[in-house]
């Protein structure tokens, strides 16, 4: 086939439909458009439109691959001199070319044969699993696991004690060291979120009050069915001490140094000093006002610590849930279905509990309220994107509820920062496990603290999967539970986290729904 404009304009049509019917990306079809047709103006250039040239296309292993042939002297189209006259493209943008995605072109010279090959591997589909990397960790675990178990008693012992164990550990201690001080500024940069103390003490107070007694709802029924499957909590002991027990606690949440809560990592004394320091503030008001922004910055920076932090999520449940198959009995291993059941019962009861109550109070159809609320509910079932649930939930309540835009931008950014009652949960049924691998009971007073501690972590634990792993370190560190009920706690999440990700999001709307009832903002039409 010579080099004629009409042979070469049917060459690379036949070329650019050969990739396009392939499962190649889309930039790399792009990327071979440009280059095919560079390629042939060149090599007509050089040869002149009498030489005769050949292609042939085929996959080579599922790889599209064309191979264009000219025989004759030493010519390589893909190199471009900078004052090459017969280059369209310059040198560096077909240099970029070059090494752009999956696509790859190559020349050669070959028994008198100029030979430029054209290939692009094609583009894999991901395979979705639900859970991802953390499904994935969890049955490498497993397998890992078993494979130890076969192997001498002390090669196990040395790749338990002497590898798994203090990398665990390492891992778990940074964890923690970045959780502590990012309870603190999150708690902080909530309340500072209210400009002044009239806001904090006529609308801030009164949501954030709102928030705890249905977070505590949701603690409540989850300890009532955790108790159920796990009968571990003791009532023992007079009346007079119970009261004692709870009146220690509120007085041991005062810390005697304001920096020991930290090196301590005593959550109590952690939030107790963060109340304090943003109600001054608030008050303060003007006179500090660069400290807010300084506030938001430092937390901003936390979390990116935590981000970052967050990579070695997946490492960290391989070795916690690794460490608890060798080490932990198979009753208790066998127990995540009593832990996937409290979590349902609970979803169930309180969401039943909010729908029941707006349909009494308000009157209003629940099917029409589900079917209003329908885009926000799937992302939130499917996707487990806070900040795309957030986004479409401003719509959502905004046009299809009807509530006042004021409320809904200033409430909906801050109940996703405080309100997290999926993972209150968690954190309840997390100490029951806790208790129930270290052998022992649970005290009305500790009760007191697992629901105070599960709404604090609640705060700060990071919207993703698997993030909720830094707040059980914390919680049964101070607890003095064994952080082996970590790796049990990772394994019920695969089953619960898209139940929890939608019942969060309606209890949100279901309380939203009701506040703008309420004379805060504005009067709001009904749905």
């Amino acid at each position: 086939m010579r080099f004629s404009d009409e042979n070469v304009a049917k060459a690379v049509e036949d070329i650019q439909n050969f990739f396009q019917q392939t499962n190649i990306s889309k930039g790399d079809k792009a990327k071979i458009n440009l280059i095919v047709e560079e390629l042939f103006l060149r090599c007509q250039k050089f040869f002149g439109v009498e030489h005769e040239f050949s292609v042939q296309k085929r996959k080579w292993f599922w790889t599209p691959r064309v191979l264009i042939r000219i025989k004759g002297k030493v010519y390589n189209p893909l190199e471009t001199a900078e004052k090459d006259d017969m280059a369209i493209l310059s040198a560096e943008i077909m240099k970029n070319l070059l090494f752009y995605e999956r696509a790859e072109a190559s020349y050669r010279y070959k028994n008198g044969y100029n030979e430029i090959i054209i290939s692009s591997k094609q583009e894999i589909k991901k395979i979705k699993v639900p859970g991802g990397s953390i499904t994935a960790a969890i049955l490498l675990a497993f397998a890992a696991a078993f494979i130890v178990e076969q192997l001498p008693q002390n090669l196990k012992l040395f790749i338990l004690d002497g590898l798994a164990i203090p990398l665990l550990n390492t891992l778990m201690q940074l964890i923690v060291a970045v959780t502590i001080p990012t309870i603190f500024f999150s708690v902080v940069s909530a309340i500072c979120v209210m400009d002044d103390v009239s806001t904090l003490s006529n609308i801030g107070l009164k949501i954030i009050r709102r928030f705890m007694i249905i977070m505590s709802l949701v603690i409540l029924v989850s300890i009532v069915a955790s108790a159920y499957f796990f009968p571990i909590v003791s009532f023992s002991g007079e009346g007079s001490v119970l009261l004692e027990e709870i009146i220690a606690l509120m007085l041991s949440a005062i810390p005697d140094n304001i920096f020991k809560p930290f090196l301590e990592g005593n959550v109590l004394q952690i939030v107790m000093t963060a109340f304090l320091t943003s109600i001054c503030i608030v008050i303060l008001d003007q006179r500090i006002a660069g400290l807010k922004s300084s506030i938001n910055e430092i937390k901003e920076l936390l979390f990116k610590m935590m981000e970052l932090i967050l990579k070695t999520v997946p490492l960290t449940i391989f070795l916690s849930i690794f460490k608890t198959v060798l080490t932990t009995s198979s009753e208790n291993l066998f127990s995540v279905w009593k832990l996937v059941a409290t979590s349902y019962i609970t979803y169930f009861v309180v969401s039943f509990s909010m729908l029941l109550y707006l349909k009494l109070r308000y009157k209003i159809d629940l099917t029409d309220f589900f079917k209003k609320n329908a885009p926000v509910f799937i992302i939130s079932l499917t996707m487990l994107s806070g900040t795309a649930s957030m986004m479409v939930n401003f719509d959502v309540c905004k046009q299809n509820l009807k509530i006042d835009p004021n409320l809904c931008d200033f409430w909906i950014p801050l109940s996703h920062t405080l309100f997290s009652p999926g993972t209150v949960n968690n954190f309840v049924i997390c100490a029951f496990m806790g208790a129930i691998i270290s052998e022992a009971k649970i005290s009305v007073s500790q009760l007191f603290i697992i629901a105070f501690l599960a709404i604090q972590l609640s705060i700060v634990t990071p919207k993703v999967y698997g993030g909720s792993i830094a707040g059980f370190t914390v919680l049964l560190t101070n607890l003095g539970f064994s952080t082996e009920a970590i790796g049990v706690m990772m394994i019920n999440e695969v089953f619960i986290i898209n139940a929890s990700s939608l019942f969060g999001m309606v209890l949100r709307n279901c309380e939203l729904f009701d506040l703008s009832h309420q004379v805060i903002f504005s009067k709001t039409k009904p749905v």
